[in-house]
């Protein structure tokens, strides 16, 4: 039954099993931690720590080796098409790869709605499956965020879905007994202040880069008070020449 009601979902986003063995894998774990990231107050760092207390806060992630990465987004929506088209390249990138104009991709938001989505289901079949953890994508390069942020309208809570993502997963994780992370993108489409911007990008604004970083700390505060649990940041994007 978990099964079917899971398979259900597979329209809307993939999941991705993954095996971490490698001490560049370790690495995105710690770089959040060093940064005084990893605790509910966000509060301290651990540059001072000694080996010994790295090893033994990190010794949770090299066991659990086997964990659950869900790709979901605003792009999952469009299933790779736009304007009755095929896009060539990675779903999660059609933005980019089809040069959409910004208004134009907004307009998924209205058919995001995943009413089938269990948290439970995806957390039952991750156990069951011997996985350890779950890390979903709280905001891809899009910019779009999957749960009901303060910092922006472009949210889950400007779509149909009447939840939150992100806190129904993070809450079903614990209720089964598995660690909950988050991936998030420093790179974003969306916001006025980030750049560079992409080139079909002709918004008037001047981007000011130091308002885009007050609003990225903002939101990750959101998440780590969403879900202060959260034992994973897993950041992507700091490759663009920001």
């Amino acid at each position: 039954m978990i099964i079917n009601r899971v398979c259900k979902l597979v329209l809307f986003f993939s999941v991705a099993a993954i095996g971490i063995s490698m001490q560049a894998e370790e690495d995105i774990v710690d770089n959040a931690a060093r940064r005084g990231l990893d605790t509910p107050a966000g509060a301290g760092t651990h540059e001072a720590e000694t080996p010994a207390q790295r090893d033994r806060r990190m010794s949770w992630w090299r066991d659990a080796r086997f964990g659950m990465f869900i790709h979901w987004g605003l792009y999952s929506a469009a299933a790779g098409e736009w304007a009755g088209q095929p896009v060539e390249g990675l779903s999660s990138w059609i933005m980019r790869n089809a040069k959409i104009p910004l208004p134009d991709y907004m307009t998924l938001r209205e058919a995001f709605n995943p009413t089938q989505f269990d948290a439970d289901a995806y957390a039952e079949l991750a156990r069951d499956a011997g996985m350890k953890y779950v890390i979903l994508t709280s905001k891809h390069h899009e910019g779009f965020c999957l749960w009901n942020s303060a910092t922006t309208d472009y949210s889950i809570a400007a779509t149909p879905y009447p939840g939150d993502l992100v806190r129904e997963l993070a809450e079903a994780c614990r209720r089964h007994g598995l660690h909950f992370g988050v991936y998030y993108s420093i790179l974003d489409w969306h916001h006025p202040d980030y750049e560079p911007r992409v080139p079909w990008d002709q918004r008037p604004h001047k981007p000011e880069f130091d308002q885009y970083v007050a609003y990225l700390k903002a939101q990750l505060k959101e998440l780590l008070t969403l879900a202060p649990t959260i034992d994973i940041l897993w950041f992507d994007g700091e490759w663009d020449k920001s």
